[in-house]
This record gives structure tokens, C-alpha cells and sequence, in this order.
């Protein structure tokens, strides 16, 4: 498949954005892309006059209003919370804990919409949140799930460089 590679670098820019909290610097930007300082920053100025990117007193850039209205047009056009709310709200009247929609975005897993059961303790997701397959019960239960070759691949991915030990009965 043919890629336009300066798209494919802002939507980069926009992830490395998507994992960061308090915002990135132009430097971290470009040598996190390991791209030229110029073509970062004309991807941002880009991004930042669509307001999919804001840039802050610090000049530190971050995600803009405008992802808040495609998130939001996408989740219209999914339709996906008018059928699974009442799923939901019955799921966890019954069993009294929280329930979660919550999709698999390539080794990830994000909540698209949650529902408080009336048990005290609450798990904390929130709409949004994206973490890795293998945190929290209702990720690892995607996981378990998946094939073996994607089973594989995920730990040779997310686990590269990182001791641990892996026990298979």
C-alpha cells in the first residue's frame, strides 16, 4: 500500500501527542520521528492551523479541540452506544460492578463508553483511555482472545528490551 509519508508523520506527531502528558517540545517531536527540525515543524504549524494541535506559553505542542469534534463525529457514525448502553446498564445492574465497551487498537485496548455498577470500588476508565492488551481484566481478556501468532508478535513488540518471565502451563 502506498503511503504519503508526510501524512503518516503527523499522525505520528498526533500519537506521540496521544501518549504524552503535558505536551512535547518541538525537539522531542523530531528526534523521537528522527526527522528534520524543518519538516517537524511544518507539520505542526499544519496541524496547529487545523486546531488538531494547540502550542502553549511553553511552546509545548499538544492535542487540539479539533480531535474532540472527529472523535465525537466518529462515535456518531459508529452508532456503537445506542446499541451496547442498555447492554451495559443491565450487565452491570446484575453483577454490581462496572462494564465496559472497550475495542482493540492494534496491541492496545480503548474504552469507548463505561457503565458504574452500584459496588463501591469502581474501576478507574475513562472514555479514551488506551493502555496495552495485557493491563487490567477486560484488555487481557481481548488478549486472550487473539491468535497465537498475535499473542507472539505482541510480546516480541511490547516486552522488547524488557526483562520478564513468562510462564506457560
Amino acid at each position: 500500500m502506498d503511503m504519503i509519508k508526510s501524512l503518516n508523520k503527523a499522525i505520528e506527531i498526533l500519537e506521540i501527542l496521544k501518549n504524552s502528558s503535558g505536551g512535547c517540545s518541538l525537539a522531542y517531536i523530531y528526534t523521537k520521528l528522527n526527522i528534520p527540525k524543518s519538516t517537524a515543524y511544518g507539520l505542526l504549524q499544519t496541524l496547529v492551523s487545523k486546531m488538531y494541535v494547540l502550542k502553549d506559553e511553553k511552546s509545548l505542542y499538544k492535542l487540539g479541540p479539533s480531535l474532540i469534534l472527529l472523535g465525537k463525529r466518529a462515535s456518531l457514525e459508529m452508532g456503537i452506544q445506542n446499541i451496547v448502553l442498555p447492554v451495559l446498564r443491565e450487565l452491570s445492574s446484575e453483577i454490581e460492578v462496572d462494564s465496559f465497551l472497550m475495542v482493540p487498537t492494534g496491541y492496545k485496548g480503548i474504552v469507548l463508553e463505561r457503565v458504574e455498577g452500584t459496588q463501591s470500588i469502581h474501576v478507574i476508565e475513562k472514555f479514551g483511555n488506551e493502555f496495552y492488551l495485557h493491563c487490567g481484566a477486560t484488555r487481557k481478556a481481548i488478549l486472550a482472545n487473539k491468535s497465537e501468532q498475535f499473542i507472539s508478535e505482541y510480546i516480541e513488540t511490547v516486552f522488547k528490551n524488557k526483562k520478564i518471565a513468562l510462564i506457560f502451563p
